[in-house]
């Protein structure tokens, strides 16, 4: 039963997860590791965001379903990396027309378990995430254009330099929870660490591979 990454939003999430794979693998040697296919098509997705804001009239969870309908030879275990894509009208459409020998794992959901422990959770996401408001009753920023402007910057970058880390840093101190999740899988090429002073750093992919591993 290979793992399957549907990728692309964006590509650098995508090989995060990929990565987080690897390095989650109790495997010893090459030929231990799990089989990983990973799907690619950045230009074949629609922008999340856009679409929630009604911005865009084509729903990216019809196009995703389209990549993967050719994997139909045998069982797979899915992760989609990409925290907007999870909001309920994209990942419903999504889910409609997912074959049944795909086993699809939903990030934000298994997030939420983790979180489940926490009296105040802090979120840093998308406008477009928060829009759908997919994870809750959870602590926002105060001015979300700059966090959108962040996040895109990495995605440009496909990296972070030190200003975006310290930008969001700065964001991360004022946020009055115990844990922060970072609500855009991007997030997590700059935010590396475990915890920042005194709060949990919440990192979805993380969560999502083992889980993929744990049923592989």
């Amino acid at each position: 039963m290979p793992l399957l990454i549907l990728g692309g939003m964006g590509p650098m999430a995508g090989v995060e997860l990929h990565r987080q794979l690897v390095i989650n693998s109790e495997a010893s040697n090459d030929q231990e590791h799990e089989s990983i296919i990973h799907i690619s098509e950045s230009e074949s997705i629609n922008d999340r965001t856009e679409y929630l804001l009604g911005r865009s009239s084509i729903n990216p969870g019809k196009q995703a379903s389209e990549l993967i309908k050719k994997y139909n030879d045998r069982e797979y275990i899915l992760g989609v990396p990409c925290n907007t894509f999870h909001s309920k009208s994209i990942w419903k459409e999504f889910m409609l027309n997912m074959s049944e020998n795909i086993r699809v794992l939903n990030m934000v959901e298994l997030v939420k378990d983790k979180v489940s422990k926490y009296n105040r959770v802090g979120l840093l996401s998308t406008s477009g995430t928060r829009h759908s408001g997919v994870y809750g009753n959870v602590i926002l920023i105060d001015n979300q254009e700059r966090l959108d402007k962040v996040i895109y910057n990495i995605k440009c970058m496909s990296c972070g330099d030190e200003s975006i880390k310290n930008e969001l840093e700065s964001m991360i101190n004022e946020l009055e929870a115990d844990c922060i999740i970072l609500g855009c899988t991007e997030l997590s090429l700059v935010i590396k660490y475990k915890m920042y002073k005194d709060k949990d750093i919440i990192n979805p992919l993380e969560i999502l591979s083992k889980e993929m591993l744990k049923i592989y």
